[in-house]
């Protein structure tokens, strides 16, 4: 009986510490959660103040702020020798102060805030990540993804696209790659975006459509209405047109549904629709879809506003393909000045308005200034996307306004830093590759011209400039499609090679111009 007294008590003994053990274990567990709870709501906090950053309330505070130390300073400086020595009076403390102003008001201030942010605030803010939340990778990940949409916002997005990346690698590994959560789609939704404005186009449209699966399963209607919204806009990248309609349209289709006409989602849908029926060229229906964004937009975002400064660019696009082009012009620089105000003057968005302005200045007296706002572009484009297709058309454009000016020489070395991105941007086997064929198109044909201006005074120069266009012809033939385009491009291959036959019968395309004349002939038969 003892011994089974003693059991008795050794086992319920035993029983009690389990439970207490376990009631510590239940306690610290819940102590763990609540503080990471606690954490990712500071998280969240940070990542709000982080979203409202103001970059030109911030730039113009930094100057305020500086000219209160300098107006200061200047009040506390003496001038002249021991003996004469005096204050500055009030009248040479405005003067300057006037001075400062002047030299102040060259600077952007919105580009001093952006530098300012992204160098004492993000990169310190990064570099702490891994350090401050190691062992809490979910807070990790709601930060990577603060600081990516920080930069995104400030156009640095070579910045963001790392701390998206590491977001998703973060919550891929704690929810599951395969299993939908809203936490993945989001990342998913937001890198996507990301290397859509970065070029990268393929890896977009895929990170899109897993978002966009993903959101169906969960019955996120809003979600999936943003995410075909956005597709459908990769798609019109690729000139995919008849794809992306029912994209914009089931987007537009839902968002009426969940929030009635008059709401900014909708809007955002009609704008989106602008654009496609840009790209069919259905012109009048869609310069009224931007006129009505435009009129909502003004309505409810005021001025200066970058969703007003969107449909302008878009307005004035559908403008120049009718030929208004002084309208088109004065949406492009209304539009301009609003993104400068907004972003600063280092923004790809001002490059790509200056590169819209510069095409609708249409008067042959205004050359210069046209070509102007196109080399504003460049510089700017080179400085900030590096190879990216917006890069590629500036080149292009401004190659064809130096060709019109009789400079055939710069037109071509422009048109070889185009053909150089389009061969890293498109290699074989890329959907787009088709656009490298296109910048050897544009490069063959403009050696040609310049070889035939330098037939009289340079003919050697002349006949190896041909000589370097010749194979650059040749591929573009062979990667044309079977068609009235390829039949087109046949007819110019067979003119150009005999007449470069004709001019050095001593060379060696006697034989390719009997070739792509035959060819010729083959399809009049058939």
């Amino acid at each position: 009986m003892a011994a089974l007294l003693a059991g008795t008590a050794g086992t319920t003994f035993g029983l009690l510490r389990a439970e207490q053990r376990r009631a510590e274990s239940d306690a610290a567990l819940q102590l763990a959660e609540q503080r990471e709870q606690e954490t990712r709501q500071v998280a969240d906090f940070q990542a709000t103040i982080l979203s409202e950053i103001d970059l030109e309330d911030m730039g113009d505070g930094i100057k305020d702020l500086y000219r209160v130390q300098v107006q200061a300073g200047l009040a506390r400086r003496y001038v002249g020798e021991s003996s004469d020595r005096r204050s500055l009076t009030p009248e040479e403390i405005k003067y300057e102060l006037a001075e400062f102003d002047q030299r102040a008001d060259a600077a952007q201030t919105v580009d001093v805030a952006r530098r300012v942010v992204g160098e004492y605030v993000l990169a310190p803010a990064a570099e702490k990540l891994e350090e401050e939340f190691g062992n809490q990778p979910l807070v990790q990940a709601q930060l990577h993804l603060a600081i990516g949409r920080t930069y995104q916002q400030l156009g640095l997005y070579g910045d963001a696209e790392p701390h998206f990346r590491a977001a998703l690698e973060i919550r891929q590994l704690h929810y599951g790659s395969e299993q939908a959560h809203p936490e993945v789609a989001e990342c998913l939704y937001e890198l996507a975006g990301l290397l859509w404005y970065g070029d990268k186009v393929g890896e977009a449209e895929t990170l899109y459509r897993e978002a966009l699966a993903m959101s169906r399963d969960l019955s996120n209607e809003h979600r999936v209405a943003m995410i075909l919204q956005e597709l459908g806009g990769v798609l019109l990248l690729q000139r995919r047109w008849d794809d992306a309609d029912p994209l914009f349209n089931e987007a537009l289709r839902i968002n009426r549904e969940l929030h009635g006409d008059d709401d900014r989602a909708v809007v955002d849908n009609l704008a989106g629709l602008a654009v496609l029926r840009t790209k069919q060229r259905r012109f009048p229906e869609a310069e009224e879809l931007n006129r009505q964004v435009l009129e909502w937009r003004r309505q409810h975002f005021g001025h200066p506003h970058p969703k007003v400064a969107h449909v302008l660019y878009n307005l004035g696009q559908v403008l120049g393909s009718q030929g208004k082009h002084a309208e088109a012009e004065e949406k492009f620089r209304e539009a301009l000045a609003i993104n400068r105000a907004v972003y600063g003057n280092e923004h790809h968005l001002v490059a790509k308005f200056l590169y819209a302005l510069s095409t609708e200045i249409v008067d042959p007296d205004r050359r210069h200034e046209a070509e102007g706002y196109c080399r504003q572009a460049l510089a700017l484009q080179r400085e900030l996307l590096g190879d990216h297709r917006e890069v590629r058309t500036t080149l292009d454009t401004l190659s064809a306004m130096r060709q019109q000016a009789g400079d055939h020489d710069e037109a071509v070395e422009l048109l070889r830093e185009s053909l150089a991105i389009a061969e890293r941007l498109y290699p074989d086997g890329n959907g787009e590759a088709w656009r490298r064929f296109s910048a050897m198109d544009r490069l063959a044909r403009a050696l040609n011209s310049q070889a035939k201006v330098l037939l009289d005074t340079e003919r050697e120069r002349a006949l190896a400039l041909f000589q370097e266009a010749a194979p650059l012809i040749t591929a573009c033939y062979d990667a044309t499609p079977a068609g009235p385009n390829r039949r087109q491009w046949l007819e110019e291959m067979v003119e150009v090679f005999e007449f470069w036959n004709d001019v050095a019968p001593d060379r060696s395309w006697a034989e390719e111009a009997a070739e792509w004349r035959t060819e010729l002939e083959k399809l009049d038969v058939s």
